[in-house]
């Protein structure tokens, strides 16, 4: 036994001896190589190297968009549990949050709604209070086209259904959302005030400056 295990070791030794070494298997042309993997069973079609030594990253570029595909058709079906459910577990970075507080303002989805409100923000101010209303239902119906959604914690918050869905948010309805979107243009007012109040304070701090400047430079009359 003994024997046959030293018969092994000294005929992988001897095998090992005799392989060539890394720089004479790679040496040649790419063709050459190329025949070279074949012998190992490679299948050199799927190598990324190109004749000219360049790496084609087509391949792994058509293997991400696989990923991509497959990540959008699992959130598709996800989204569709959720809408049937009204359980959402985690908001997506278009989603709108219900709610007061730095970590509501800052949600991406919440600053893409300030920025959206302040576009029609000019026509908002020229309307009259049911015009008003009429239009936040009308930039509801628009943000619903674009896929957005208006979520609102649940009072369940965590809680796990029937199905296995986990619900830590949930959609409002029309009107709930409306009244976001009216309460993002007040919000929008305010910043304006005070912006502009700052701005006012900016200039009139600015000619007083100018002012004693020119009363420096003036010369002075001996009398």
């Amino acid at each position: 036994m003994a024997g046959a295990k030293f018969m092994n070791s000294t005929s992988l030794h001897s095998a090992a001896l005799s392989t060539p070494p890394l720089s004479s298997a790679v040496s040649g042309s790419h063709l050459e190589n190329l025949y070279k993997l074949m012998t190992f069973g490679i299948p050199t079609q799927k190598l990324p190297i190109q004749p000219d030594g360049k790496v084609s990253t087509q391949q792994f570029h058509a293997w991400l968009d696989g990923i991509a595909e497959k990540e959008r058709q699992q959130l598709q079906q996800q989204r569709k549990l959720e809408a049937i459910h009204n359980r959402i577990a985690f908001p997506e970075r278009d989603d709108i949050l219900c709610g007061r507080g730095r970590p509501f303002q800052d949600f991406p989805g919440n600053i893409s709604l300030g920025v959206f409100v302040d576009s029609y923000y000019d026509q908002y101010q020229l309307n009259k209070k049911s015009e008003k209303t009429q239009l936040s239902m009308k930039l509801v119906k628009l943000l619903r086209k674009r896929g957005v959604r208006v979520l609102k914690r649940r009072a369940d918050e965590g809680a796990v259904d029937e199905h296995g869905l986990r619900g830590v948010w949930e959609m409002v309805d029309n009107e709930r959302a409306r009244e976001k979107v009216s309460h993002t243009f007040r919000n929008t007012t305010l910043h304006r005030n005070a912006l502009n109040k700052q701005q006012q304070k900016q200039q009139q701090q600015q000619k007083k400056e100018k002012k004693k400047k020119d009363q420096q430079r003036q010369p002075k009359t001996h009398q």
